[in-house]
Order: C-alpha cells, then structure tokens, then sequence
C-alpha cells in the first residue's frame, strides 16, 4: 500500500511538468483521483477531498504557471519572529529584527 501511494505522490507531481493547459491537467487531476480514491487510504481521502474543492485553481497553475510562493515565503518572517521573539521588552526590538532579516 505504501509503495503505491508513493508511485501516486510521483504521478502527481509529474502531471504539472507535463500539462501545458487546463483543460488536460483537470483531465489528469480526475483520472489521478478516481485512483487515490479507490485506493482507501485515509490520509490520502483527506488530499482528495482537498484537491476536489480547488481543482480547478490548482489547474490554473498549468496555464500561468504563476505560484505564490514568494508571497509565503514573506509571510513567514514574521510569524518565525514572533515565536523567536518571545520576550522581548517592546514590538519595536521585534519589528527592527524582521526588518533586518528581510532586507
């Protein structure tokens, strides 16, 4: 069972250097799923669930190729920092830290 759930993650994955357009990666995203999900693997019915509710936005990704990466990547420096930060006398020492390390 775990082997194929392993062959699915690859499938997966290679299905968005493959696609050149939406329309064929939503062709492939529903043949991939209707395999994981006669698979009956719990953790892998939850990516499914997931991956039908933004199907179609996930597929949008062959067309743009745009993703929000950097974006996130940007939100993470101030949640590290406020973990990190814990303590500090003021918000201004953790705000002039954040700004150190993002620039």
């Amino acid at each position: 069972m775990l082997g194929e759930v392993y062959e699915m993650r690859n499938a997966f994955n290679s299905m968005f250097d493959i696609s050149t357009d939406k329309n064929q990666l939503m062709g492939q995203l529903d043949h991939w799923l209707a395999h994981a999900a006669a698979l009956g693997n719990k953790p892998l019915d939850r990516f499914v669930k997931t991956l039908k509710n933004w199907k179609s936005e996930i597929a949008a990704f062959a067309s743009t190729g745009i993703a929000n990466a950097a974006t996130e990547g940007l939100n993470n420096y101030p949640r590290y920092f406020k973990r990190i930060s814990f303590g500090l006398p003021n918000f201004e020492h953790m705000r002039i830290r954040i700004l150190l390390a993002a620039s």
